[in-house]
């Protein structure tokens, strides 16, 4: 039947309830009188009592399967969904020409595939089945939200909150998010049907990226951001219009490090003074600059407890990423279309970025995003029973954890694979020594449900209810059968081991004893390496004669004098300020700007003899 159908006629309003109460009635009294009471025509009404048979059918047309066999098949659209492989309309409607095939319904499919009159009709009856677009998820993101991965961070964070004794405003959660200065993501607008192209001006293609640090408590309340802008010098302007309190600073890639981390923990000290009474938890993720050992033996001694998150977790794990910066990103995309409707043909510079972030950060870092990204975490209010087998179902493609897992008191963590998705029981600190079934999603399709015993009436047979129950289990189990021989499960192949030097990650409280001795053997190797590269560099500069101007040394301590003769300069310098010509010997001290490599008069310049000298045209950039 075509799904948009649509009836001609007000013949067969009655229902399938008053046909059985009319089939009841005609065996006590008549076909004829139960048909005239009920209001059902005696022809339908007498088809159905020879039959014993209340369904309801109008038309020659009949359904293709039976309700067991669409619940099968709806069971395994959801099943694929879970693990990320769901079906297209496409793979689905070849799947169901397969399966028709199989069931020796090929008939109802000519050409091999469902159309799409059919899967109209499924989705009307089935209305929980609806097409969606998809977000792409990593692999990575897939096998990391393992089950031993993340009941060992709610281990660790269960035995901190005791320990402590950690209440909401000691909870908080720190995070990067990058913005640029062009439009990535722009809001929809409307247009006319039909038109090829629909466009909004961006100030550039790629835009200058800025790192933004957040942070916030479980009991709603917000830091002032912390700004990184891609820069060699920080200019204090660049903060102008920026949320009130406000910091930053800047880095060549525009990226955190080890040192900005460390003046951000300053900043955070500075805005919640933690105290040996009231120690801050603060949750992170496992990006290097978080394990600065200097950070981390500054955060010890300002009673500040660094808990990280399982790696690839971030996306359900972390408050800031599940509530906050999702509208955050989309404010600040209207701002951007906000900005160049004000100022048209003007480009986005870098101290834009402030003034236009501030309303976009004001409407997105509300208290109730922040309270609702701890709860659906599942951090405050603690709950490590949030996430349900469909959350780690992805993972079991692999059917192994990635890395070797001990819960904090020592015990071994079952590993989750396949084989406990769908059957598993959550692992609970209380019960960890419950076994785990280890029935997988293949085993559980061809098993079929133990017998029922067989419940005699006084006429020794079985009562309808229970052969009726039996039936049911035994179409479906042979559907899904079926379904599993026509689009198996997908598994991930065993991939050749290779030597990996890096080590692999997990949550960890990070200012613990094991993990900053660890820091600190690779940062004193990386200043051992600092210092060795230092010295080859001066070595160098030591055996090759300079004939070029003197450059700064790498102290960046700029307040040099030419040494070099008239013959000896490769071309014409001019002063910056007051473009008096370079000569030799030279009257008074020169300087040269770190940026441009220009030189000036010390005399006419601002520098004072401390730190780094940048020109006027430069200090503008």
């Amino acid at each position: 039947m075509v799904s948009n159908y649509k009836r001609k006629s007000n013949r067969g309003k009655w229902t399938e309830k008053n046909l059985e109460r009319a089939m009841e009635e005609a065996t006590r009294t008549s076909v004829r009188a139960a048909a005239k009471k009920y209001n059902i025509p005696f022809s339908t009404l007498l088809r159905h009592h020879k039959k014993q048979c209340s369904i309801k059918y109008l038309g020659r047309f009949r359904p293709v399967f039976t309700e067991e066999e669409e619940i099968a098949l709806k069971n395994h659209l959801n099943k694929m969904d879970d693990l990320f492989y769901g079906l297209t309309p496409s793979d689905f409607k070849k799947n169901v020409g397969e399966f028709a095939k199989k069931l020796g319904k090929s008939h109802r499919f000519p050409k091999g595939c469902a159309g799409k009159d059919w899967l109209a009709g499924f989705r009307k009856r089935h209305p929980s089945v609806v097409l969606r677009t998809p977000e792409p998820t990593s692999l990575a993101r897939a096998r990391g939200f393992n089950r031993p991965q993340v009941e060992r961070f709610y281990d660790l964070l269960k035995e901190l909150i005791a320990k402590y004794s950690l209440d909401p405003t000691q909870i908080y959660n720190m995070d990067e998010t990058g913005i640029r200065t062009s439009t990535t993501k722009p809001p929809k607008i409307l247009s006319s049907c039909g038109k090829r192209q629909v466009g909004l001006i961006s100030s550039v293609e790629r835009g200058v990226l800025t790192t933004v640090v957040c942070c916030c408590n479980a009991a709603g309340s917000f830091l002032p951001p912390f700004f990184i802008f891609k820069r060699k010098r920080f200019a204090p302007r660049r903060l102008d219009g920026a949320p009130s309190g406000s910091q930053g600073a800047t880095s060549d890639s525009g990226w955190i490090s080890g040192p900005i981390f460390q003046a951000w923990l300053e900043f955070l000290v500075e805005k919640t003074r933690p105290s040996e009474q009231k120690k801050i938890l603060l949750l992170l993720d496992n990006h290097e600059s978080h394990k600065f050992y200097p950070a981390l033996e500054y955060a010890s001694k300002n009673h500040i407890i660094f808990l990280s998150f399982p790696p690839h977790t971030t996306h359900k794990l972390q408050p800031l990423d599940v509530a906050v910066y999702g509208p955050i990103k989309k404010y600040f995309e209207q701002e951007i279309a906000t900005f160049h409707k004000a100022h048209p043909g003007r480009t986005i510079t870098p101290f834009d970025v402030a003034p236009i972030f501030n309303p976009a950060y004001l409407k997105g870092a509300s208290p109730m995003n922040a309270i609702s990204g701890f709860r659906v975490a599942g951090i405050w209010p603690y709950n490590r029973n949030l996430f349900q087998d469909c959350d780690f179902a992805p993972a079991s493609i692999t059917d192994e954890p990635p890395v070797n897992i001990q819960s904090p008191s020592g015990a071994n963590v079952q590993p989750y694979s396949a084989e406990n998705t769908l059957t598993s029981h959550h692992v609970t600190s209380e019960n960890k020594d419950s076994p785990i079934p280890s029935t997988s999603f293949q085993v559980q399709q061809h098993k079929t449900p133990p017998p029922t015993p067989s419940v005699a009436s006084d006429e020794g047979t079985l009562t309808s209810a229970v052969c009726g129950t039996l039936t049911i289990v035994d179409m479906q189990s042979k559907a899904s059968n079926v379904l599993a021989s026509i689009c198996p499960i997908p598994k991930a192949v065993n991939q050749k081991t290779t030597q990996r030097k890096r080590k692999s990650q997990k949550a960890e409280i990070l200012t613990s004893t094991p993990v900053k001795e660890q820091q600190k053997k690779k940062f004193t190797k990386s200043e051992k390496r600092e210092v060795k590269k230092k010295n080859l560099e001066v070595t160098k500069e030591n055996k090759s004669p300079s004939t070029k101007l003197q450059k700064p040394s790498t102290s960046r301590t700029n307040k040099k004098q030419l040494p070099l003769s008239g013959s000896q300069v490769s071309r014409d310098y001019y002063c910056t300020l007051c473009k008096e010509k370079y000569v030799y010997p030279p009257p008074e001290d020169w300087i040269q700007c770190c940026e441009c490599k220009e030189w000036t008069h010390e005399a006419c310049s601002s520098y004072i003899g401390i730190g780094s000298y940048f020109c006027d045209e430069c200090q503008d950039l």
